[in-house]
């Protein structure tokens, strides 16, 4: 409890020369000024009490401590206009200890929740002062078992800035309600649901209690606070360098896999977006590569896709086509539903669009052209690619041809043949975006006795 310390005497002495040398100019002053002497004089004069306790309380140099004459000063000071909440404070620290006087957990409570009548009313307070008071009161209110109102004292103390005072508050929280109850408590705040209003702000002080202490939830905390951080959350301010500390903490963890693949692929998203910090691809394809190795199957595809656009668009590697559609077969192949749409998206993206593109410039005719590569026998994906790139032509209007969905259709179904997973999902992803289109297409295939497939 000890947390605030006490000045030496010289600041006080030579305070009070200042104040001697004016007075003896008194003559010269108007009436006003000389109050205003007089009450710096006093001001003075309860300061020197309250620093003559503490250094009996604590000693100082030869001087040894005294509680007897420490706690008769602390006394005197609760009469005094200046200082009277940190007497407070001491008394009840020296009952808490046993110090000089009898050990009494309630007398020390009551001098506590005394102090704690000044926190909002004295504006001048010392805000570390405010904190240990506060600190004090919950920590006593703990101690009888009284835990609701140990968990309203060390709350208030959250409002106040960053310190040591703050992080042992949140420590304090985290023992007296389970980190897990903290996390279920951020969420609702997030969602507004659970019977709270959606506050993020509350949500952020319930993910900092639980970041505070070792356990398996910690981790996860640190990657909520970094995504808060990175801003758009409740309009709270952006801080990227603090965004940045947190996804590294759960990164350089080995306890919750989980959280630290989350983390690698964050931290690949930070370094690749200019918006943030510095933008860094090198470091960028570092974390993503890092969450590619970790066993987090989910994160595993998030990252495959990410490398595959860094591979398709040339960004800090050369461009490599090649390579992009591994990363993306991967991510079609080992992903859930919507991480499949997201790889096929960015591989649809410039793969067939520039493609035929590429084409058209330079052999004319993209219809001939991928008719013939449909016809080799050396590379199924290649006959797969080209089925697919035919379909694609039939279906959409390309530069002036009719839209003609029986030959949409006859294509895709050529292509879907391809044993290759990511020519597979995007031809079936063409097909039922045609279906829901055109209910003359769904028709025929009705007529025709065919399945939901291509």
């Amino acid at each position: 409890m000890k947390g605030i310390h006490y000045r030496g005497k010289r600041m006080f002495l030579f305070k009070v020369m200042v104040v001697c040398i004016s007075i003896a100019s008194v003559d010269a002053m108007e009436k006003s000024n000389v109050d205003s002497l007089a009450q710096a004089l006093t001001r003075l004069m309860e300061e020197q009490t309250l620093l003559e306790g503490k250094l009996f309380l604590f000693g100082e140099g030869s001087l040894k401590p005294d509680y007897k004459r420490a706690y008769d000063l602390f006394l005197r000071a609760l009469s005094h206009n200046y200082g009277a909440s940190e007497a407070c404070y001491w008394l009840g620290y020296m009952r808490y200890e046993g110090r000089g006087v009898e050990e009494d957990l309630g007398s020390s409570l009551n001098f506590f929740l005394t102090a704690t009548d000044y926190i909002g009313r004295d504006a001048q307070m010392d805000p570390l002062l405010s904190a240990s008071i506060l600190y004090a009161t919950g920590l006593l209110y703990k101690i009888k078992k009284n835990y609701k109102r140990a968990l309203d004292f060390f709350s208030l103390i959250l409002r106040f800035d960053e310190s040591e005072m703050v992080l042992r508050a949140r420590r304090q929280l985290a023992r007296i309600k389970p980190p897990s109850e903290w996390w279920q408590d951020g969420s609702y705040y997030e969602m507004g649901t659970g019977g709270k209003k959606k506050d993020f702000n509350e949500a952020k002080k319930c993910y900092e209690i639980i970041a505070a202490v070792e356990c398996p939830e910690q981790a996860d905390a640190w990657n909520r606070l970094g995504i808060f951080h990175l801003g758009n959350w409740g309009r709270m301010m952006s801080d990227y360098s603090k965004a940045q500390k947190y996804f590294e903490k759960a990164a350089n963890q080995e306890i919750n896999l989980k959280a630290r693949a989350f983390a690698f692929n964050k931290l690949g998203e930070l370094f690749g977006d200019d918006e943030w910090i510095e933008q860094d691809y090198s470091k960028s394809r570092y974390y993503y590569e890092k969450a590619a190795n970790q066993e987090i199957i989910k994160e595993r595809v998030w990252a495959w896709i990410e490398l595959g656009n860094y591979f398709r668009d040339g960004l800090g590697v050369q461009q490599d086509f090649g390579k992009a559609k591994e990363y993306y077969r991967k991510a079609i192949t080992y992903g859930e539903e919507m991480d499949k749409g997201a790889a096929y998206t960015e591989f649809a993206a410039i793969l067939c669009e520039k493609e035929v593109e590429r084409v058209r410039k330079n052999y004319g005719d993209p219809v001939a052209y991928y008719e013939k590569m449909a016809q080799q026998e050396i590379d199924a994906y290649a006959r797969g690619w080209a089925w697919w790139q035919l379909g694609g032509i039939f279906a959409d209007e390309y530069r002036g041809r009719e839209i003609d969905f029986r030959k949409a259709r006859e294509y895709y179904k050529k292509a879907a043949e391809c044993a290759d997973p990511l020519i597979k999902y995007g031809v079936q992803e063409e097909f039922d975006r045609l279906r829901s289109e055109f209910a003359s297409l769904d028709n025929g295939d009705r007529e025709n006795g065919s399945g939901e497939n291509v």
